[in-house]
């Protein structure tokens, strides 16, 4: 399911410095006029912010952590922001990394087989027999 919200710059500001600083030591120093988001793609678990011209990158799953499931509901989203506002738009209910139960469990019951399911969640392995 697709899912769409909307927080202030200044909210997304302040989940990011507490998660540089939660799980990096880390923080955003110049203020909300020097901090920039690079251009996101959804695929990517990362983000990569700026803080005027020092670059700090931060896995989604940290900034989802701090945000809390009231505006990141899984770890496949991406980011758009404006002048005044950070919109995250995403996929799904999980982490973004592995089979989803509910998908798995629907695609049986229209008759996929396990090797097809399987293969739809995990495309680059190769299932086979080891003994």
């Amino acid at each position: 399911k697709n899912w769409k919200n909307q927080l202030s710059k200044k909210g997304f500001y302040s989940a990011v410095s507490k998660a540089l600083s939660a799980h990096k030591g880390d923080s955003l120093q110049k203020g909300l006029s020097a901090f920039r988001v690079a251009p996101d793609k959804s695929s990517r678990s990362y983000l990569r912010v700026y803080d005027d011209e020092r670059a700090q990158i931060l896995k989604k799953s940290r900034i989802r952590t701090t945000l809390g499931r009231k505006y990141a509901l899984s770890n496949n989203f991406s980011i758009k922001t404006t002048d005044k506002s950070v919109v995250l738009e995403g996929k799904g209910f999980g982490h973004g990394v592995g089979l989803c139960q509910f998908g798995a469990f629907e695609m049986a019951k229209r008759g996929y087989t396990y090797k097809e399911i399987l293969k739809r969640y995990f495309p680059a392995f190769v299932l086979e027999k080891i003994y």
